[in-house]
């Protein structure tokens, strides 16, 4: 199937258009610094790669695209995404760095989109509850000082309602988080491991 800019404006920002990150500069500003593994220098990617890649993040993660809406199965949307952001000469290992989120740039960016275009409720949603949850943390493993056995126990009470807190929070972020990253488990677990509301602005966003 063939698809048409029309076919995206329903999309926070419209991945077919032209001239993409010349029309939404903004994007150019969530693009993470990447660095070399090996010798830690800094890497250099040209804006049509860049455009490439914000094409296929868009129509993939974006929750009002045309193929989120039309092909359940995340494999799939990701075969259609690349088959229309990339040029058909595309290296395929390239493509497979993306569709395995191991790009040096694909998580930082797709995070970065999620949270600043399309799904911004969600991420002030996830920040809240983990402020919430990490202060619950804390509660919990303060030491029980109290003066008598029934203030001791009131602690105790307290305690365990703090527990049934945590144990709903979990859940609740749990929810979160999948539904942020497009049920991408793959991205999911990759961009848990390198982004966090307290470091996220480490990354430029």
């Amino acid at each position: 199937m063939s698809y048409t800019e029309k076919d995206f404006s329903r999309c926070i920002v419209n991945p077919l258009q032209k001239d993409l990150l010349g029309k939404n500069p903004g994007l150019k500003e969530i693009v993470p610094v990447a660095a070399d593994p090996e010798t830690g220098e800094k890497l250099v990617f040209n804006d049509a790669d860049v455009e490439g890649l914000f094409r296929y993040i868009i129509l993939l993660y974006d929750p009002n695209s045309l193929i989120v809406k039309s092909e359940r199965d995340l494999a799939k949307r990701k075969n259609v995404a690349i088959g229309i952001a990339l040029t058909p000469s595309s290296d395929y290992d390239y493509i497979q760095s993306i569709i395995n989120c191991e790009h040096p740039l694909i998580v930082g960016m797709a995070v970065g989109y999620l949270q600043n275009y399309a799904k911004s409720k969600e991420w002030a949603a996830i920040c809240a509850f983990e402020s919430t949850f990490w202060e619950s943390i804390k509660k919990l493993m303060e030491p029980i000082v109290a003066k008598d056995t029934k203030a001791e126990l009131e602690s105790v009470e307290k305690k365990a309602k703090i527990k049934v807190e945590v144990e709903s929070d979990i859940a609740r972020l749990d929810a979160l988080y999948k539904k942020f990253y497009g049920e991408d488990d793959t991205l999911q677990v990759k961009a848990k491991a390198r982004i966090t509301p307290e470091n996220i602005n480490s990354y430029g966003w």
